[in-house]
């Protein structure tokens, strides 16, 4: 799906008078999808096997939707949610150049340390 994002001269600085006249900008699905994937591969260390779907995108913002492995925290579950949600935000926001509205984040699954190999005595 493509979505057609018109540009937002409210949040930058336009450097020539007419900017509506440099056309349109448009960002596939797809695209913004990569985008998550990357910021949780590089900023986001407490999740792994991250599976990404963008709900919605448009000029207002995006909804993103991720479903993922995750660590046990060492603290209480709902503050390492909450810094997962608002790093994932933040990085897509300053690299999208649009406001995250919403991130839906599921943990499908809990990673467990592999145990030791003890050597076998025999």
């Amino acid at each position: 799906m493509t979505h057609v994002l018109e540009e937002d001269s409210g949040s930058r600085v336009d450097l020539e008078e007419d900017s509506g006249s440099r056309g349109e900008l448009e960002v596939r699905d797809h695209a913004v999808k990569r985008l998550v994937e990357a910021v949780i591969e590089q900023d986001v260390n407490e999740v792994s096997d991250a599976s990404v779907r963008i709900d919605t995108l448009d000029d207002a913002g995006i909804d993103i939707e991720v479903d993922v492995t995750m660590a046990y925290p060492d603290g209480p579950l709902t503050a390492a949610l909450g810094q997962v949600r608002r790093t994932i935000a933040a990085e897509t926001e300053h690299l999208l150049g649009r406001p995250v509205r919403r991130v839906d984040l599921r943990i499908v699954r809990f990673a467990t340390p592999s145990p030791a190999r003890r050597p076998r005595v025999v």
